[in-house]
């Protein structure tokens, strides 16, 4: 449809409304007539909707030597191209500057309907119906000046304006299209990245749980058997070790002989429960931080569980708006406008 409104825009603007808009033997003009056709109903509303902005031989000569010096070091086309397409100075000229246009208003150079002027410049039709900038809003970026013309007066009629209507929506299908399709794929890449959030919650909530339960048995032997153990061990030895120094006190030589070794075993055993109860001391300070460890995998399991609800909801919202987007796309083409105006 651009393509054909782009091939009808080369046109000026008085020629294309006697075109287009002059009534044939059957008392009706093109765009009558095309009402019974969508897309070309599309294209031909699209161009005499269309607006113009004037670029002189000044302005022209300015965008051209921009455009080379922007591109001198990484040029868009291979030199090659232009030997073979072998141009004039002025068609270089003007396509080199029409290159420019396309960069500052954001367009596909093919997407632009130039037309080179007799006296040097060059004319750029622009279709703000198919989302392309107003005439204005190029002059702002572009420079020149707008081709100062009223549309034509059947445009603006009220049911030609519920046909307007139509051609817009069929022009922005594309954008609609595209930013479907977009969400869709980033609901599905979002989706992906949430089930491994959640597989790792998971994962962090059952080890800290093992881990968890591992810990209390630790404790609980070593409260239950193994500090009582040495505890009585440590006893045992330290009222041996009394035993033999009185014995060593009152001149018992053998006792002093062993008072020693005594002493030796009550100084191991008070440091194997010295050791054991600061074992305890570690296992509870580590049993209470895995406690809060483990709160915190409970409370990022919930939200990665959320998470991948509402990235659940938000993908199928998406795909059914893609699905809404390329649906009514086919009804507008397959309903004349006919039936609206």
């Amino acid at each position: 449809m651009i393509r054909i409104s782009i091939m009808l825009g080369h046109l000026d603007s008085q020629n294309l409304e006697n075109v287009l808009l002059r009534r044939c033997s059957d008392g009706r003009n093109s765009l009558q007539a095309a009402a019974e056709l969508p897309a070309v109903f599309c294209a031909l509303w699209n161009v005499l909707a269309g607006e113009v902005l004037v670029i002189g031989r000044d302005l022209q000569q300015e965008l051209a030597e921009t455009f080379l010096r922007r591109h001198r070091a990484e040029p868009k086309e291979p030199p090659s191209l232009i030997r073979a397409w072998n141009p004039t100075p002025d068609l270089l000229l003007l396509h080199l500057a029409t290159l420019r246009v396309a960069e500052l208003l954001q367009l596909e150079p093919a997407h632009l309907c130039v037309t080179a002027q007799r006296d040097g410049g060059f004319s750029v039709r622009l279709f703000p119906e198919a989302g392309q900038p107003s005439a204005q809003r190029a002059q702002e970026l572009v420079g020149g000046s707008v081709e100062q013309r009223p549309p034509p007066k059947e445009l603006s009629e009220e049911k030609w304006q519920r046909g307007a209507q139509c051609v817009k929506e069929v022009f922005a299908f594309p954008g609609r299209s595209r930013a479907a399709k977009e969400a869709v794929e980033f609901g599905k890449q979002t989706l992906v990245e949430i089930k491994l959030r959640l597989q790792e919650a998971t994962e962090s909530l059952a080890n800290s749980t093992t881990w968890l339960f591992a810990l209390h048995t630790r404790l609980a032997n070593l409260k239950e058997t193994g500090v009582p153990e040495i505890e009585a061990t440590y006893q045992r030895l330290s009222k041996e070790e009394n035993v033999l120094s009185t014995k060593a006190m009152r001149g018992d030589e053998e006792a002093e002989e062993e008072l020693d070794d005594a002493k030796a075993r009550t100084k191991r055993a008070l440091k194997d429960l010295k050791d054991v109860r600061n074992q305890v001391i570690q296992l509870e300070a580590e049993v209470a931080e895995t406690k809060a460890g483990l709160v915190d995998a409970g409370t990022l399991l919930q939200e990665a569980e959320a998470a991948l609800a509402a990235a659940e909801a938000a993908l199928s919202a998406a795909t059914a708006d893609a699905a809404e987007v390329a649906t009514r796309y086919d009804t507008v083409m397959r309903t004349p406008v006919a039936q609206y105006v």
